[in-house]
């Protein structure tokens, strides 16, 4: 798999997990450990800022 591919599935599982997380508990208590619960490394999320 490429490069990009990967990116843009982590993506995907990054954007699915998050609308889980403010979905169920609000803007006010959504948590990206929460987030992470979902297999997804918290290192991630905030690299994946930038691109």
């Amino acid at each position: 798999m490429k490069r990009e591919e990967k990116t843009k599935l982590t993506r995907e599982r990054i954007i699915a997990a998050s609308i889980d997380e403010f979905g169920s508990k609000g803007y006010a208590m959504a948590s990206v450990n929460n987030v992470c619960d979902a297999g997804i490394a918290k290192g991630l999320i905030y690299r994946l800022k930038d691109t």
